[in-house]
């Protein structure tokens, strides 16, 4: 475990780094934190005046201290920033400011190869001392790339996110104390405006509707076999439930459906996918304004 006073030199060394992506203010319609400023939205600012019995104000407003200190407490602290290698701690510090504290942790289990969990126990500890912290960063990074292809707004943001991982893994490596040469991924691009030019947002156009998208994609596929169970188990139970002399008994009828695990699985999958398609259209409204 580092010193106190190592402790803090890194952490305020791996905050340059993040703040470096973080930008000023924002509030960028295509993102759902909303109001942010250096990183931090405004709903996370309110709690923390609210903790410290201060009134609200706009996240504009938030001095560094402030700014450190949220950084400090709600991410360096929550994946044991002290207690992680010089290179290390950067590589889960900025995912964990980016993408969640639990989901940085959780990256850096991946790479040790020790289950996921999200919580920093006695095996990760015992992987971290054991561990090659060059290719451990280098594990996290291609980590976060698939995390970030994952995500539906990757059509906007996936320009920057990929920027942001290559230049926080060199930076990594260098502060693990190893000769690396930065490896661009993509030439340099000419942005719109400041914020987009700090977060190197993509300057491309948002999907053309819901099925355009992943998320759509996906939804749909699941929506046709969740429909598909759910008609075979309605077929199932109305050929039960019907006689030739005396026609359809509508109660044996919905008796078998309803003791049908096929149907309830199917209905499940419908439902799920059509929540998913909603939300996603949600989003591209927003993203239409």
């Amino acid at each position: 475990m580092a010193t106190a006073p190592d402790a803090e030199a890194r952490f305020h060394a791996c905050l340059a780094e993040t703040l470096k992506w973080e930008g000023g203010y924002s509030n960028d319609k295509y993102d759902p934190g909303g109001a942010t400023m250096n990183g931090i939205i405004q709903k996370e600012y309110d709690a923390y005046r609210l903790r410290k019995g201060l009134a609200k104000q706009s996240v504009r407003n938030i001095s560094a201290a402030e700014r450190d200190e949220i950084y400090r407490t709600k991410y360096w602290d929550e994946v044991n920033g002290d207690r992680l290698p010089p290179g290390v701690d950067l590589q889960t510090f900025d995912f964990g400011v980016n993408a969640g504290p639990q989901r940085g942790i959780k990256c850096l289990q991946s790479a040790l190869g020790v289950d996921p969990d999200g919580h920093m126990g006695e095996i990760t500890e015992r992987a971290l001392a054991a561990c090659d912290p060059i290719e451990i960063v280098s594990k996290m990074a291609d980590y976060r790339r698939r995390y970030y292809r994952s995500l539906s707004t990757f059509w906007r943001f996936g320009r920057g996110w990929l920027t942001r991982v290559q230049e926080c893994t060199d930076a990594a490596v260098a502060m693990a104390g190893a000769n690396h040469a930065p490896v661009s991924l993509m030439s340099p691009v000419e942005y719109s405006d400041e914020q987009s030019a700090t977060q190197g947002k993509a300057d491309q156009p948002p999907p053309a509707s819901t099925a355009a998208t992943q998320t759509g994609k996906a939804a749909g596929v699941s929506g046709l076999a969740g429909n598909g169970a759910v008609g075979i188990s309605v077929a199932k139970a109305a050929q039960t439930a019907y006689h030739a002399d005396r026609g359809m008994d509508f109660m044996l009828f919905l008796i078998t459906l309803a003791s049908d695990p096929v149907f309830w699985i199917g209905l499940s999958v419908v439902s799920a996918a059509c929540f998913a398609w909603l939300d996603r259209s949600k989003l591209l409204k927003r993203e239409a304004v």
